[in-house]
Formats: C-alpha cells, structure tokens, sequence
C-alpha cells in the first residue's frame, strides 16, 4: 500500500550543498519545518 501526504509551507532549517568525502555512501539528514499537512490516499 501506499499513503500520500501534503506538506504546506516547509522551509529548510539548514542546508549544506557540498560535503562530499572519497568512497563512501552518500547520507542527508535535513531538518525542516511547516505549517500544516493533510492525506491525500491512506493505506
């Protein structure tokens, strides 16, 4: 199943644009917040 959701509003707290480092797996953690939400499909 799926479920899909609508975020209004979202701003990102912090963004880094590089911060690569040689032979390892990319991974982001960013945090961000918003104002309001609603479902569109549930499971």
């Amino acid at each position: 199943g799926a479920e899909r959701v609508v975020i209004k509003d979202a701003v990102f707290d912090t963004v880094t644009l590089a911060n690569w480092e040689a032979k390892k797996n990319g991974e982001e953690s960013i945090d961000f917040t918003f104002s309001d939400w609603d479902v569109l499909d549930t499971i």
